[in-house]
């Protein structure tokens, strides 16, 4: 469900089709990637990740604007084994993001450019699969994002230049696998904070959340049990999804919310499942998470309760 405001707009959405209506010259982007070396080196403990692609980017618009580069984009890696069930790990690789903004003298803006930086821990319990975990640290940057300089040139388009900066860091945890025999699990916690580095325009100054619309908190668990009477043909679920409060450009605010899930499993014969799903069993009302939602527009409801069933064979 999508909330539509009235005909007239206040100024802020005025800006906002202003950047839902940018009618840009015909661009065509040409992006060709080879991958002639992939290593995974192993001195003991010890495993090395190495990957090259060769990338060759090719932008060009008439007679008027035109950019070609070729580059190598890493990614490297690195593993070492704590002992057999536990490893800890490192990623490093580049970023390179074509644009198709222009500057004032209407030149395609330089791609995209940073880096995405990641270590980890992962643990398989038990040896066998059965249970895993895995936390994992990261940190991405953007550089040469495009700052809004608030004016068209000669060309009527609007202008840009790359020179913004962002910077995302948080972590991750998860747990997945089996308990028991009979009881599973799933369950995943993130966290998230963003900023400007360096600013894009008047409207995202340095230091500011560059994306209001993610949420800085986010938990997930399920599980499920084989009840063991009945043959062992039941499964009953049940699981919670949560997130903080988040926000967009135009500061329309979502609090945070908590939705509860459950569903039933019945395997009459091993070819048929009757399943009976419910979601957001509380009804909660709330948002999705859009960047763009401002006053009136871009307002679409989360899924409200429902419950599903459903019916699986196989042949």
């Amino acid at each position: 469900m999508e909330e539509r405001g009235a005909h007239r707009l206040d100024k802020r959405q005025r800006q906002l089709y202003r950047y839902r209506t940018h009618h840009h010259q015909p661009c065509r982007i040409d992006r060709r990637s080879l991958y002639p070396l992939a290593q995974t080196p192993h001195f003991g403990r010890i495993a090395l990740h190495t990957h090259w692609a060769y990338d060759f980017d090719n932008r060009k618009t008439g007679k008027l604007s035109e950019y070609r580069k070729s580059s190598l984009v890493p990614y490297l890696g690195i593993t070492f084994d704590v002992d057999k069930n536990h490893s800890i790990y490192a990623n490093y690789t580049q970023i390179k993001k074509p644009q198709t903004n222009r500057d004032m003298d209407n030149n395609l803006l330089n791609p995209i450019t940073g880096t995405n930086t990641e270590i980890g821990f992962k643990s398989d319990w038990f040896g066998n699969g059965r249970l895993n975990s895995s936390f994992a640290l990261y940190q991405i940057i953007q550089k040469n994002r495009p700052y809004d300089l608030d004016k068209r040139n000669a060309m009527g388009e609007w202008a840009y230049q790359a020179i913004g900066k962002v910077q995302s860091r948080g972590f991750e945890a998860e747990l997945s696998g089996n308990l028991t025999e009979d009881w599973k699990i799933s369950a995943n916690y993130a966290f998230n904070m963003s900023k400007y580095k360096e600013s894009e325009g008047a409207r995202y100054p340095i230091g500011t959340n560059f994306s209001k619309h993610t949420p800085k908190h986010m938990f997930r668990l399920y599980t499920s049990y084989r009840l063991p009477f009945a043959d062992r043909k039941w499964i009953i679920g049940g699981g919670m999804t949560v997130q903080s409060k988040t926000n967009s450009l135009w500061n329309v605010g979502q609090g945070g919310y908590l939705l509860w899930n459950a569903d039933v499993h019945y395997t009459p014969t091993k070819n048929l499942n009757l399943s009976l799903i419910g979601s957001n069993l509380g009804n909660r009302r709330y948002y999705e998470n859009h960047r763009i939602r401002t006053m009136g527009i871009n307002n679409i409801y989360g899924q409200p309760r429902n419950v599903i069933f459903k019916v699986d064979y196989k042949f």
